[in-house]
């Protein structure tokens, strides 16, 4: 049902751009935030260092009376605690946001982006190596009589072009843990975009 809204409706502004100048349509912007999900105290890159400096002292006070075994060992600790701290500070983009996916990359991060009829919201792809719990802050929309839409008026729902969210639970909902399982996951925006207001009461 949703590709077939976001599909008839890219249609239909085709259309009207070939006519003439087309009608104010909905949109919605959010922020998408995601943090690691972990239990486990992990060291910082200063912890790291003074860790992998405490090893390499008790090795060589362990081998001082080798002198034969400390040069070889000494240059090869070196060398492992050199290449390690370059790669504890490598520079990770967090959540670079390239439409139409987001990638998380690092296991903290956010990005922004706005969906409407003819762009369809983004996908979430984490592949930081740590499941992550996603949550959005909406910023502003319209529905397609140019009437701003509010953060209470707004009814969340998901979409993502590579997944089939009527038959998959491919959907990065508010407060959802998502896997690092490289995935794409869908992302959400407002219904009203297409006039729909909140599901009716039964």
């Amino acid at each position: 049902m949703r590709k077939i809204l976001f599909g008839l409706a890219g249609l239909l502004v085709s259309q009207l751009v070939l006519a003439g100048p087309p009608p104010p349509g909905g949109f919605s912007s959010f922020n998408m935030s995601w943090t690691a999900v972990s239990a486990v105290p992990t060291l910082g890159l200063y912890g790291t260092i003074a860790l992998a400096l405490l090893v390499m002292v008790v090795l060589l006070r362990v081998l001082r009376d080798r002198p034969a075994v400390v040069r070889v060992v000494a240059p090869v600790a070196a060398m492992g605690l050199t290449l390690g701290a370059g790669l504890w500070t490598q520079d990770i983009t967090a959540g670079s946001l390239a439409l139409p996916t987001i990638g998380a990359s690092s296991c903290s991060g956010s990005a922004t982006y706005t969906a409407d009829p003819v762009v369809p919201p983004p996908c979430f792809v984490n592949t930081c190596g740590a499941p992550v719990t996603v949550s959005y802050t909406f910023l502003s929309g319209e529905d397609p009589a140019g009437d701003p839409l509010t953060a209470e008026g707004c009814t969340l729902d998901y979409y993502c072009e590579e997944v089939d969210v009527l038959d998959s639970e491919l959907v990065a909902a508010q407060g959802g843990v998502i896997p690092s399982n490289g995935e794409p996951y869908a992302t959400a925006y407002c219904q009203e975009i297409f006039g729909l207001g909140p599901p009716a009461m039964e």
